[in-house]
């Protein structure tokens, strides 16, 4: 732009470290970008907020903008104010230039975030890694998933599987588990992505996905219904697995939801199908009531997680189809 010098201010900062600076390490880091929880809204889905040496993109929620947008939301101040601390009092006119260009920086953020996905996604259909892990599975490893709910027919069906030396990034660095593994695949077939379970995570967060660039997406208990009217929205795969093996009813889909707000999302996305049920754990239920009222969904309250009440107290088909009939919208 003319008028100010505004790509030597932007040249003097990378982005990536300004982020960690306020946000602390990332969740995953690529060659060319990094990914944290976004900031600007309560998703805490991995692989949404990419951030770039000079720009950021969230995928969740579409909030995009250069360093000095960050600067402008981290340090909670206008960005004309932000503009001015570093000597850039634009006109009028310059600002409209400014609007213009942060539409183009989304753009390109968005693009750049697509190609990388993309690029993810050819890797992770080369390598066949969830073909790999299943078939890494002996008797005990199968053991672990029988312990979880999941008989060996199912571990077969869904292709669940074992990572030994996984390598992840934690809240302290690198650091390296084995791990269960859970493809998700789409109805059709097509796999997005292998989900980790990391059997010993050392910072609280137990899961993390094959690869970083790719999106988070639902595990679909049955992939071969193109458009089920009977849905169940569990928070969790494990719990979406558990729920399906023991309803055991022809009719009923059953999906599991990686995170709290992409339950809302999920349920949204449900507001036109005939009967939807949300199994959130005891801590989400507040958190889906707006939503699943709004999408006319009735919402099933357990007191303790659904895959618990299952297996460890031993409730099974005819428990949970009456707790199903019980289900109501708030």
């Amino acid at each position: 732009m003319s008028g100010y010098d505004f790509d030597t201010i932007k040249s003097a900062f990378n982005l990536r470290d300004e982020v960690i600076r306020v946000l602390g390490a990332p969740s995953q880091q690529a060659r060319s970008y990094n990914i944290h929880p976004c900031p600007f809204h309560a998703e805490q889905t991995e692989g949404a907020f990419h951030v770039y040496d000079e720009n950021y993109y969230c995928f969740s929620c579409g909030e995009g903008g250069d360093v000095l947008d960050w600067f402008a939301w981290a340090k909670n101040r206008s960005l004309a104010e932000i503009m001015k601390e570093h000597k850039l009092d634009l006109t009028p006119e310059q600002l409209v230039e400014r609007k213009q260009e942060i539409v183009a920086i989304k753009l390109e953020a968005k693009q750049k975030a697509d190609a990388e996905y993309q690029d993810a996604l050819n890797k992770l259909w080369r390598t066949e890694a969830w073909i790999k892990y299943h078939d890494n599975l002996n008797a005990e490893r199968r053991q672990l998933w029988r312990k979880r709910g999941v008989p060996d027919v199912w571990q077969n069906l869904w292709q669940l599987g074992y990572a030994e030396n996984f390598y992840y990034t934690s809240n302290v660095g690198r650091a390296i588990s084995d791990t269960m593994t859970i493809p998700l695949i789409s109805v059709g077939g097509q796999v997005n992505n292998v989900r980790h379970r990391l059997l010993n995570a050392i910072d609280g967060d137990k899961y993390r996905p094959e690869f970083a660039g790719l999106r988070a997406h639902p595990f679909i208990c049955d992939t071969d219904t193109e458009k089920a009217e009977n849905i169940i929205v569990c928070e969790g795969e494990i719990k979406a697995m558990v729920t399906y093996i023991t309803l055991d009813t022809p009719g009923w889909q059953v999906v599991g939801i990686p995170s709290k707000s992409m339950m809302n999302k999920t349920i949204e996305g449900l507001s036109d199908r005939e009967n939807v049920v949300v199994i959130p754990d005891p801590d989400g239920v507040e958190d889906v009531l707006e939503v699943s009222s709004r999408a006319h969904a009735r919402v099933l309250s357990v007191p303790v997680k659904i895959d618990d009440l299952i297996i460890e107290y031993g409730l099974g088909k005819d428990w949970l189809e009456s707790s199903i009939r019980q289900a109501r919208v708030y």
